[in-house]
């Protein structure tokens, strides 16, 4: 039996129109949110989730980063981080932000250890009085998926909460040689524990996944196209298989909410 788990908590209604299009959150007088937090934490006046922020998943009590804003045809606004992340996690657990502020719960998680296909996602069906933007704190962005293939190196950009990396630079630059794999993009770059889901994408803009694995092997996973489970490799986890599973499982759409580049 391949080692690998889902959960999901199973929508209630099923819509019929598409959700799309983002909007600007505000803050107290009107003040734009988006605008107020262009930096890496959030204010007191005005606390609005971003890609890149820090959440605390229940179980386990791991600080990780959350990644890219979804609305559901369900109704539901979800956000994602990885799936290791909620290990010894049950759906339906309540998930905070790093100050302690509940923002949702547990609704869905996959992770496979790396004995199969590397999945590795969990999803965080946002409570409906919290503020969530989806855009990506300092990059901007994201315009769209990024599914395509490439053999030419790609420059890609994150913003992380790596502990004693993200206090001096939690917005970086990775380099992957090729994007070849499915599921996975193979990447050398500065990256680090809790920096686990932090947002990738491209310098266009476009959403291209997590960050999953660390280049000490902390989370090992299967990614080679030989099959065989490379250690010593860092590695983002692609945006569309992980969403097509969600989907599947949770029985709605999940519409990426995009945002303009910085």
């Amino acid at each position: 039996m391949p080692n690998w788990r889902i959960r999901a908590l199973a929508c209630c209604v099923a819509a019929t129109t598409l959700l799309g299009g983002s909007a600007t959150a505000t803050g107290p007088g009107g003040t734009s949110c988006d605008e107020a937090l262009g930096g890496s934490s959030p204010s007191e006046e005005c606390r609005v989730l971003h890609p890149g922020d820090s959440v605390y998943l229940p179980g386990g009590g791991f600080l990780c980063t959350v990644n890219f804003l979804w609305r559901g045809i369900d109704g539901h606004r979800y956000m994602g981080t990885a799936g290791h992340c909620a290990l010894g996690s049950r759906v339906g657990e309540r998930v905070e932000s790093r100050d302690g502020r509940a923002v949702g719960r547990l609704a869905y998680v996959i992770y496979d250890a790396g004995r199969r296909g590397g999945e590795d996602f969990a999803l965080v069906r946002l409570d409906p009085k919290v503020q969530a933007s989806p855009q990506v704190r300092h990059w901007g962005g994201p315009s769209t998926s990024y599914r395509a293939m490439s053999d030419r190196p790609q420059t890609l950009l994150m913003f992380g909460q790596a502990i004693g990396i993200s206090a001096v630079a939690p917005a970086r630059e990775l380099q992957a040689s090729a994007v070849t794999h499915p599921k996975r993009i193979r990447f050398v770059g500065p990256a680090s524990f809790s920096d686990s889901g932090a947002p990738v994408i491209t310098e266009a803009g476009e959403a291209a996944g997590w960050v999953t694995t660390l280049s000490d092997g902390a989370v090992p996973v299967d990614t080679g196209a030989s099959g065989a489970v490379e250690l010593g490799t860092s590695y983002l986890i692609r945006i569309g298989p992980m969403v097509d599973l969600a989907e599947r499982a949770l029985r709605t759409q999940l519409v990426l909410q995009t945002a303009p580049l910085n």
